[in-house]
């Protein structure tokens, strides 16, 4: 038993770094075999490493989409002025999200979920109604944040998904007894 445990821990050290030295240009250029054209090297700048930051049932969450989410979210804070904390406890934050995320579009899939495009257009003009704007406004006040309408189209079909799935979890809890 001791040893099982001992093993995943093992396991859950290096599998990280294992990602990190895959994806390592060092490493694939002697993995490379000999009679290769001779690949051009970006300049130290433009290289690139990506790594596994996260595993969420098969799925992988990269140490490049954590980042980009980081800096994503970074500007999003400074925009509402917003003390940004530092950067490692924003990259935990951001990864605690982007898992929790996944976990919900997955369970979410498992359960046959889907938001259909009328629902995603009725959720807009719900937004655009709180708001007291029309939705073509909406759209130019969202692009003035810096994001684009795609993404945040995609942001509320997510967040209708999962107030979907929150829902379902909500009424199966629910008991309402007979009336006797």
């Amino acid at each position: 038993m001791r040893s099982l445990h001992t093993k995943h821990r093992l396991a859950f050290v290096l599998i990280p770094i294992l990602g990190l030295l895959s994806s390592s240009p060092a490493w694939a250029a002697k993995a490379a075999p000999h009679h290769a054209a001779p690949a051009r090297t970006a300049p130290q700048s433009e290289q690139f490493v990506d790594g596994i930051a996260a595993v969420v049932n098969k799925k992988v969450i990269t140490l490049g989409q954590v980042n980009a989410e980081v800096l994503s979210a970074a500007a999003q804070l400074k925009r509402q002025k917003i003390a940004v904390p530092d950067t490692q406890t924003l990259q935990k934050q951001v990864l605690q999200r982007m898992i929790a995320t996944e976990i919900q579009r997955q369970e979410a899939e498992r359960l046959g979920l889907k938001v259909s495009d009328a629902q995603l257009q009725q959720a807009v003009e719900v937004v655009a109604k709180r708001n007291k704007i029309s939705t073509d406004r909406l759209r130019q006040e969202v692009q003035k944040t810096g994001v684009t309408w795609d993404n945040y189209l995609k942001s509320l079909r997510d967040e209708v998904l999962f107030d979907e799935l929150r829902q379902r979890a909500v009424d199966s809890t629910i008991v309402i007894p007979d009336a006797d």
